[in-house]
């Protein structure tokens, strides 16, 4: 699918990144990712890029800033907001984009606890 954009919020991630975005890039080679790195003094930046991610160095501190900058930059019908510490897999995303798809919904959520989709 080209039509989906990753934002992926990140602070001092190197030792996750690299796997996270490889694993999105097998799933969705066409996908646009964009990595907002909120003030890291770590490698997260340079391993982002690496591995073809936008990165957008956001200087005002916060997640919930970092996220708002990327949905700024949003041109993709289907975004899929991640952790940049890989605690939920990028595989999930097959079932929320289905479900936006299927339902003709404007947002779909994923729950890790309760193992749904609402």
């Amino acid at each position: 699918m080209e039509d989906v954009t990753f934002i992926i919020p990140a602070y001092n991630e190197e030792k996750s990144i690299g796997t996270l975005l490889t694993r999105i890039n097998e799933l969705y080679p066409k996908a646009k990712i964009i990595v907002i790195d909120n003030n890291s003094s770590d490698r997260t930046s340079e391993i982002a890029e690496e591995k073809g991610a936008i990165v957008i160095k956001e200087k005002k501190q916060g997640k919930a800033n970092a996220i708002f900058t990327g949905f700024k930059r949003l041109k993709t019908e289907y975004a899929v907001m991640m952790d940049a510490d890989g605690t939920y897999p990028p595989e999930d995303s097959i079932r929320l984009i289905q479900a936006l798809k299927r339902e003709n919904a404007d947002v779909v959520l994923g729950s890790r606890l309760k193992g749904e989709i609402i």
